[in-house]
């Protein structure tokens, strides 16, 4: 099963943020969150401009890809056997 992107790099980007974070905490010795909305927001929206690019990224693929039906038989049969990809 596949993971979709948007989750994933969701993940990632929470990471990401709870890195930078800890490194604030580390630095000063306390968390301000006055500091740290930009930086997150930052975060977000880097996250939000992937995810949007992927999707479309993802609907040119599937808009140039042939149906099964224009295919040989084998590349057909193969698409089938992976509707996902």
């Amino acid at each position: 099963m596949r993971i979709p992107f948007a989750l994933w790099s969701g993940a990632i980007a929470l990471m990401v943020f709870a890195g930078l974070a800890a490194r604030e905490y580390l630095n000063f010795g306390a968390l301000e969150f006055a500091h740290l909305w930009p930086t997150g927001l930052k975060v977000a929206g880097v996250w939000i401009i992937l995810v949007v690019l992927a999707a479309i990224v993802s609907g040119l693929r599937k808009a140039t890809t042939p149906p099964p039906d224009e295919l040989p038989d084998d590349v057909a049969r193969e698409i089938r056997r992976h509707p996902e990809s």
